[in-house]
């Protein structure tokens, strides 16, 4: 990437004048993260529709509105069996923070076996 200099407007600009500040706006209060003992990833649903997850977006007329679909609408596709996609719990579920794991160290030593003398 070359070094071009990127301008950031300060004032609200017409082609033939200058009409004023930017106004003042209000940070966005937006929940990054819904479940965060689960994980999404977008990408690998590319195939599919926004609304075939998110059918209640076309209908939404408020940010606030939450528009995380429930478990039964991924279970269409994510069930048992060869011709669904993959449904344990670890496909979606990361409970465990792995990088705080201790690790165990076993307090047992295994016996000697015995070979019947030879």
């Amino acid at each position: 990437m070359d070094n071009a200099v990127v301008r950031i407007p300060t004032r609200i600009e017409s082609e033939s004048e200058t009409v004023g500040p930017l106004p003042d706006i209000a940070p966005a209060k937006i929940t990054i993260r819904w479940l965060p003992h689960a994980k999404f990833d977008h990408d690998a649903h590319r195939s599919f529709t926004c609304t075939s997850c998110h059918a209640k977006a076309l209908s939404s007329t408020e940010t606030s509105n939450v528009l995380v679909p429930g478990i039964e609408n991924c279970k269409t596709c994510h069930a048992p069996g060869p011709e669904h996609a993959e449904s344990r719990c670890f496909e979606c579920h990361t409970y465990h923070d792995w990088s705080k794991r201790k690790e165990v160290k076993p307090a047992y030593s295994l016996p000697v076996v015995q070979t019947g003398g030879r």
